[in-house]
């Protein structure tokens, strides 16, 4: 992608962002001050922090997923790749040995398959990672999430007595998607979600 389409990408995200947390906040998008985090994470500004509102935004192509919930951080990760032909390589070094184990079994009998179980598990474990504001400070392949698509709880040895909860989704483009939500003590499963197109 050359500088100026990723310059608008990066634009773009930034006014659907305000647009979505200017309809929770009921503010104006402009008076929505946010900062980053250590690791680059978006957040409100402490000013705001009595909101409890937590997000976080990802991009592919041109699927867009945000994510937003009160009181727990949340990650989100869309991936609109189809293909990964260093996915044995990858799985290595990011991928838990019962992860790498089942994704073996589907690798000999169908690679379409295959590649798709390793995008769902990479988004998983991308969202946990930014849920937890980390970046890859964290070894991903410790952070074991499965490359299914229902919701799962997985535990955080980063964070002793922390765990994650996550969970994939449908894309109404080719891809896949994933959110997470961490917190000290045992994560339930969302419930309620929203999906919506922006146009």
């Amino acid at each position: 992608m050359s500088a100026e389409p990723s310059r608008i990408a990066y634009l773009t995200s930034c006014v659907l962002l305000r647009r979505l947390l200017s309809a929770h906040l009921r503010m104006d998008p402009a008076e929505i001050e946010l900062v980053r985090g250590e690791h680059g994470k978006p957040r409100l500004a402490d000013s705001l922090e009595f909101h409890r509102l937590h997000f976080n935004l990802s991009h592919g192509g041109d699927a867009w997923l945000c994510g937003v919930t009160s009181g727990r951080e949340i990650g989100v990760d869309v991936e609109t790749r189809t293909q990964v032909p260093s996915a044995a390589r990858l799985a290595t070094r990011v991928l838990s040995s019962a992860e790498r184990t089942a994704l073996s079994a589907l690798s000999s009998s169908d690679q379409e398959k295959s590649d798709t179980a390793f995008l769902r598990c990479w988004t998983r474990k991308e969202a946990v990672l930014k849920a937890a504001g980390s970046g890859f400070s964290w070894v991903a392949r410790e952070i074991e999430v499965g490359i299914e698509t229902d919701f799962r709880r997985t535990p955080l040895p980063q964070r002793p007595g922390w765990e994650a909860g996550v969970w994939s989704m449908a894309l109404p483009t080719p891809g896949v998607a994933a959110a997470a939500v961490i917190g000290s003590g045992a994560i339930v499963q969302p419930s309620w979600t929203t999906s919506r197109l922006v146009p």
